[in-house]
């Protein structure tokens, strides 16, 4: 129901009637559109099946967090990074496709194309592969899909936009590079393929060895200002305290004077600790 009324509304402000209108009404447009749900406004895909609202967790250095807290922006890898850990993440996108017409494509990441990851999951093992600071000056942030998209993609964007945004369930799979490309035989199968939504499933197969990460992963698309580049800083609407519900320092700090000092830190920018995992030896 909501999508057919957010269609209607984009076909409406398409008109001149719809142009008039929206310059004259702007601010109660946005209101009204802040009350469907983030999957009716976000132009990404979200799966159905995408629990939005239960907690998910990124693990950074405290450093890292700060500056993007200062700077309101969320750090989006790109994928080409992921091959420094496992060469097989995301392989399809290396494959070479080939045609109905007997013509092939050359897949490759797209140099536009930056992703972010967090995890359903706390536990020792994620705080020992992504808590990199020695002296465990690391944080998890929590929050959940639904604030983080309402902060990368707001009901405004679908005004005046250039980056495009997905989010999806990072899939554990048995899977070795057999060196076998994609045949596409018919027409249909090409259409299929290239959709978005499955060009943004590429970016979310990973071996099962590392099912322990549970990961979800937030892709941005069409970021041409960093073209090439090894990361993007994604400008966020809010402060992160907003969309943000809290802060787990890393459970390997035992100096208890610097955890007090990170936490009184913390604290008085808003922030909210909550206390980890009690099953710290869980992974």
């Amino acid at each position: 129901m909501e999508n057919e009324i957010f269609d209607k509304i984009r076909k409406f402000l398409s008109t001149k009637e719809g142009e008039k209108h929206l310059k004259d009404n702007l601010e109660r447009v946005i209101t009204e559109l802040q009350k469907l749900s983030v999957r009716s406004y976000a132009r990404n895909v979200i799966p159905e099946s995408l629990d939005c609202l239960s907690p998910i967790y990124r693990i950074e250095t405290l450093d890292n967090f700060s500056m993007n807290v200062k700077n309101k922006t969320l750090y989006f890898g790109h994928p080409k990074n992921w091959l420094i850990g496992d060469k097989l993440d995301s392989i399809i996108l290396r494959k070479k496709v080939i045609l109905p017409d007997g013509s092939i494509v050359e897949q490759k990441y797209f140099e536009d194309t930056f992703c972010q990851c967090w995890s359903k999951k706390q536990s020792r093992k994620m705080w020992e592969e992504y808590g990199k600071d020695k002296e465990y000056k690391n944080v998890a942030m929590v929050s959940n899909v639904d604030k983080i998209m309402r902060t990368l993609e707001s009901p405004e964007d679908i005004l005046d936009y250039s980056e495009t945004f997905w989010v999806g369930e990072v899939s554990y799979l048995d899977f070795n590079d057999d060196g076998a490309n994609i045949l596409l035989k018919t027409i249909a199968d090409q259409m299929a393929f290239f959709k978005s939504k499955t060009i943004a499933s590429c970016y979310l197969e990973k071996r099962s060895k590392y099912d322990f990460e549970d990961e979800i992963r937030f892709i941005a698309d069409n970021c041409k200002l960093d073209m090439g580049k090894e990361f993007s800083l994604i400008p966020v609407k809010n402060d992160f305290k907003d969309f943000l519900d809290g802060i787990i320092l890393d459970p390997r700090l035992v100096d208890s004077k610097l955890k007090e000092k990170i936490s009184q830190e913390l604290q008085k920018k808003g922030f909210k600790i909550i206390e980890g995992n009690k099953d710290f030896n869980r992974r």
